[in-house]
Formats: C-alpha cells, sequence, structure tokens
C-alpha cells in the first residue's frame, strides 16, 4: 500500500476514534458508532503522562512502527544518537522517547536550543564556569554536561552549534571528560549524548561550516523522523490524538467526511506541529460542535521539502548543473525541471554564490 499517495475518505456512516487499550496508548482503533450522518467524530481522550514520549509517536503507517522499533534498539544502548528531520517531525519526542527508555530514565533529561547560546557563551554555557573565569562571573556556574549528569543531553538544531566550540565539545565526545571554563580539574561527563538537527550536515561539513570529525563523531546511530505527507494514512488518528488533547473534559467534535479528505491530502510542510496548530485555530472557529468547513487555509505550498538524507544529492544536482550552464538560473531551472526562485532559495540554503558559476 502507497503511504504517501493522497487518500480517499469514504463516505460510511459516522466513524468514531477513540484511544486504543493495547499495550501502547498511541495505538488508535477505529469504531462504528452509533451517531449517524456527521463523518468523523472525536472525543476528549483521557489526559495521559506527557512524559509518556513514546506513547505519543502516534501512527500505524511502516515507517511509524518501523521508527519506534529503532527507538526501542536504541534506547538500550549508550551509543550518542542523531535524529534528522523536517521541522515540525516530533524530534524533540523521539529524544525524550530515547530517554524514558534507556537506563539512564530516572536521572535528568535536558534539552537546549543550539541556535539559542551564542557562540561567545557557548563554551561557559555547555562546560560551566567558575567565579572570575571571565569578566561578570560573579558566581560559580552549573553548565549543561553538569545539569545532565547520570541522564540525557538533548542538543537541538546541532548543526547551529557555534564553530569556535566544536572542537571542545569534540574533544569531551572522545576522552568523556570536559572543564568548566576557568578550573584547573577535569570533570567526568556521565551523560548520554542525543542530537537533532534540520539541516543537511554533511553540506554544512563541505562548506566549512562544520567539522567532519565532529560529525562522524555525532552520528554513530541515525534516527529520521518521517514527514506527514509520507505516511498520510496516519493523519486521522493524528487528528484524534490531537483533538482528544484539546477538547474540554467530555467534550466532541464532529468533522465531515469533506474537510477530513482535505485534511489528510493537505500538503503540511510543517509537518505535525503546523498540523497540531491548524486544528487548534479550526476548533476555536468552528460554529457549534461540527466542522464543515475550513475558516482559513490549509497548509503551504510545497517547495523544497527533501529529507535531510537526499539534500547532499540535491545540492550535488544543483551545482553540477550551476557549473553546466554557466550560473545562468533559468537554464538551471529547466534542467531541474523546477521553478526559478525554487533554485535562488536551494543556492541560499547551500551558501551558494550565483557569481562563482559565471564566466568573464
Amino acid at each position: 500500500m502507497d503511504e504517501t499517495a493522497p487518500v480517499r475518505t469514504s463516505s460510511k456512516p459516522s466513524l468514531t476514534i477513540r484511544p486504543g487499550r493495547g499495550p501502547h496508548e498511541s495505538q488508535m482503533r477505529i469504531e462504528d458508532s452509533t451517531i449517524s450522518n456527521c463523518g468523523w467524530q472525536f472525543t476528549a481522550s483521557t489526559k495521559t503522562d506527557p512524559a509518556a514520549a513514546f506513547n505519543r509517536l502516534i501512527g500505524e503507517t511502516s515507517a511509524m512502527v518501523e521508527l519506534r522499533a529503532r527507538i526501542s534498539r536504541f534506547a538500550q544502548t549508550e551509543a550518542t544518537v542523531l535524529i534528522l528531520g523536517e521541522t515540525g517531525t516530533g524530534k524533540g519526542l523521539i529524544a525524550r522517547a530515547l530517554h524514558d527508555l534507556s537506563s539512564r530514565n530516572k536521572g535528568p533529561f535536558v534539552a537546549v536550543n543550539c541556535a539559542a547560546i551564542p557562540g561567545a557563551l557557548a563554551e561557559s554555557e555547555l562546560f560551566g564556569s567558575t567565579k572570575g573565569a571571565y569578566t561578570g562571573a560573579i558566581e560559580h556556574r552549573r553548565g549543561l554536561l553538569s545539569r545532565a549528569s547520570g541522564g540525557t543531553l538533548f542538543l537541538d538544531e546541532f548543526g547551529e552549534l557555534a564553530v569556535e566550540i566544536q572542537s571542545k565539545f569534540l574533544r569531551t565526545l572522545e576522552s568523556g571528560f570536559y572543564r568548566p571554563l576557568g578550573c584547573n580539574r577535569e570533570q567526568r561527563a556521565d551523560i548520554r549524548i542525543v542530537a537533532a538537527t534540520n539541516r543537511d550536515l554533511e553540506r554544512s561539513v563541505l562548506q566549512g561550516r562544520f567539522r567532519a570529525d565532529l560529525y562522524y563523531r555525532i552520528n554513530v546511530l541515525q534516527i529520521l523522523a518521517p514527514p506527514l505527507r509520507n505516511r498520510r494514512r496516519d493523519i486521522p488518528l493524528l487528528i484524534s490524538a490531537i483533538f482528544g488533547d484539546l477538547l474540554p473534559e467530555n467534550g466532541t467534535i464532529q468533522v465531515t467526511d469533506a474537510v477530513m479528505s482535505e485534511l489528510i491530502n493537505a500538503p503540511w510542510s510543517g509537518n505535525v506541529r503546523e498540523l497540531t496548530n491548524f486544528l487548534r485555530r479550526s476548533l476555536a472557529m468552528c460554529n457549534g460542535a461540527v466542522i464543515d468547513r475550513l475558516e482559513s487555509s490549509l497548509g503551504h505550498p510545497q517547495a523544497d521539502l527533501s529529507p535531510p538524507c537526499c539534500q547532499s544529492e540535491n545540492a550535488e544536482r544543483l551545482i553540477d548543473s550551476l557549473m553546466h550552464n554557466c550560473g545562468r538560473l533559468d537554464a538551471v531551472a529547466k534542467d531541474l525541471n523546477v521553478s526559478v526562485r525554487t533554485i535562488q532559495r536551494r543556492m541560499k540554503r547551500s551558501g551558494l554564490r550565483l557569481k562563482d558559476f559565471r564566466t568573464a
């Protein structure tokens, strides 16, 4: 069965989707309902432990079955894990699930967005600092490595890690020790590292923006978070879970078949995050207990949404075409069968300059 193809909803009588009662609460079941002519009906769910991340990785497509199996296997090791995936695919949820299922689940789970750490403060943020280590250091500061001791350190947007700290972080990964800023003694890093990015790190390595040795050291085990467009048949289950969280206790919402068909076949370039926000808006704007039309635009046009593992190949094709066509964007666009605007967007993302491909 093609799980990425557009899905046609049936005109069967009302369907109710409720959480299953199997070993994993994320496994939903579809049951016949006694209510007629309403399409799809969703009810508030019993609120579950939000830390049970594994149970919130919802889906029955082969991509999600494989994802949960891989998480279960990788959780039993201490090796570093690199999670790749587009924005909104649940990379943070995957990282939390790895922690919850591991032997470190009694320890802390510390998450940090690497893009939010200024380069000048990256060393003290990661490794900590002693009083007087630098101007303004008026007290001892515990770094992220210390706070995550005995547990898991999740480095989100790892591709944005400041270049000036990458070599020191690599040394910590290799030796298992680190030294707080201003301290003469090394400390043991008793942590498990999980990193995530939506960037093509191989391309960043070629551009000199990311250390090759750090990339190979962090990329021991790899998990790819599947985009929503590649598992459309999971969308009704996701909608059920999302409405289950959004609805008040004993609340119910009905969705017509026509609306459900639109939701299933929308592009969802922002993936599950975009779907969640869209349903939150729809619930607030619907008149009554039935969503029979959509008040706002659905999704966004698909641009260049290749998974990270395929972006390197796309970049190589782009560079070859730019060289062959001497930087003429109209010819490159025709060669790759995309718009000129898409070519410009890909070049910006890959750090390519048009003047480098034009002949004198």
